[in-house]
């Protein structure tokens, strides 16, 4: 397992842990200099455009196999342990991958303990002493040479390769067990066309988030019809709690007359007439709200457990391409697909019904402000509300913005610590734990910082205004 990191940085790990602070940049680029030409993987890195400082993409997709296990050889060997383990080191590659994996382990194991578990007899032929295992115990011990003279379990298993090799069943690189010589290859290489260079702004052009919340809500109704029924019942009750504010603007209103009622005998009545109002008010704001929210919940719930698969399907059909632009790591994609399925339920269970009763309110507040007095009704409908509405819809437009690029800057520490906890046992192999805490702080800070100059100017703007009210509030 390589970590999204350059291949300098993915050598460096296996020296204790990363745990290098007191050595210079110099002797760090010696060692794993060292450690690459011991595992064979110099030559092939130096020809990489940006040679040790390339980047090996998510789980080393950038590499072949074989580059791949050279360079996990030259993690393991960039400490210069004493004894080298290695657990099928050439399993899942082709032959001409294996046998430069092999090269490679034959030079690393130079000078130190190598113990390799391996079912491929090309590979422990040349060892100094080989153990037969069967059914979880040792049968044969030797060399190769030794163990095919006993004629017991290895040297079956040498012939039975043998045949396989000439019955064409097994790849080409186990051919050299033995004295068996390898069979040629009848592929000749031939010239391919020239590659298609991956453009990732043409991939993602056109991807848009940017949609208002009745067409989002439109789709989604269209898209779950379950969820329309709790959707239209929620938001027909949600026209309750819109006439909330302006019943209270009336009520009060009518129980301030009643103290111009005062020594009147009809004084106590009025009084005790619109408490109850308020009163039956408040009861029926009791069953309203949880009717609402809930209807609307279940709306969301609905909505949220049908978008994750859908969701997560559209990212499987999508082109190699795709998971090649940057910010598409496979951690950053699954932290969007849940964030986003969280927003759907949010949107429906929050947004939907505060927007509704919201603009209700503003239409009910103007009707009524016009009803009871007209020309002051006038200046605060068609004066004021407009600045207030305007008001809002900014503020809501810099809150989305803030929102979005608050999220796009933890996309990086997510698909981090995404990545550390799938590799958890190299993690703990290497002893990196206290390394991938500390590039996790780090890339939480840099959020931070980033997240933190964006919202300077919204905070300074807020005070501003907060300021210029209290200075007229003064004057």
């Amino acid at each position: 397992m390589l970590f999204n990191d350059t291949i300098f940085q993915n050598i460096l790990n296996g020296y204790h842990g990363a745990n290098c602070g007191g050595l210079s940049e110099k002797d760090k680029e010696t060692l794993v200099i060292e450690a690459a030409k011991k595992a064979n993987a110099h030559d092939f890195i130096e020809q990489l455009p940006e040679g040790y400082d390339t980047r090996v993409g998510e789980r080393a997709d950038q590499l072949s196999g074989g580059e791949k296990q050279r360079i996990a050889i030259a993690r393991a060997i960039v400490s210069n342990p004493k004894i080298l383990l290695l657990d099928e080191a050439t399993s899942a590659l082709d032959s001409e991958s294996e046998k430069t994996v092999q090269e490679a382990i034959d030079s690393a194991a130079k000078g130190r303990t190598t113990v390799e578990i391996s079912h491929s007899l090309a590979t422990v032929g040349g060892a100094d002493r080989i153990i037969v295992m069967d059914d979880g115990r040792a049968v044969e011990e030797g060399s190769h040479d030794g163990l095919i003279r006993i004629d017991g379990l290895y040297a079956r298993l040498v012939r039975a390769q043998r045949s396989l090799i000439r019955d064409g069943d097994v790849k080409e690189g186990q051919a050299d067990v033995g004295d068996a010589p390898p069979r040629p290859s009848s592929l000749q290489p031939q010239s391919t066309s020239t590659k298609r260079e991956l453009q990732p702004s043409i991939v993602a052009k056109g991807v848009t988030r940017r949609h208002g919340i009745f067409w989002g809500i439109k789709r989604l109704v269209s898209a779950y019809p379950r969820m329309a029924l709790p959707m239209i019942l929620g938001l027909t009750a949600s026209i309750g709690i819109a006439a909330t504010f302006p019943l209270t603007a009336f009520l009060y209103s009518k129980l301030i007359t009643v103290f111009q009622l005062q020594g009147h005998p009809s004084f106590q009545e009025k009084g005790n007439f619109w408490a109850l109002m308020f009163f039956v008010m408040a009861c029926c704001e009791i069953f309203i709200y949880p009717t609402v929210f809930y209807l609307l919940s279940a709306a969301g719930v609905i909505a949220g457990r049908g978008y994750r698969p859908q969701a997560l399907q559209a990212l499987l059909k999508q082109d190699s391409e795709f998971f090649q632009v940057d910010g598409h790591s496979s951690g950053a994609l699954m932290t969007l697909l849940f964030a986003d399925a969280d927003r759907v339920e949010i949107l429906l269970e929050s947004s939907t019904p505060i927007s509704t009763y919201n603009a209700i309110n503003v239409v009910a507040c103007g009707v009524l402000a016009l009803a009871i007095y007209w020309k002051l009704g006038l200046v605060c409908t068609f004066a004021c509300l407009p600045l207030v509405v305007l008001n809002g819809m900014i503020r809501m437009r810099m809150d989305n913005r803030a929102r979005d690029r608050c999220e796009s800057f933890f996309l990086e520490s997510a698909r981090f610590v995404s990545e550390a906890i799938g590799s958890v046992r190299t993690v703990a192999s290497l002893r990196l734990e206290k390394e991938v805490i500390r590039k996790y702080n780090s890339k939480l800070d840099a959020a931070v910082s980033r997240s933190t100059k964006g919202a300077l100017a919204y905070f300074i703007v807020y005070a501003l205004t907060d300021s210029l009210d209290l200075l007229r509030e003064s004057c």
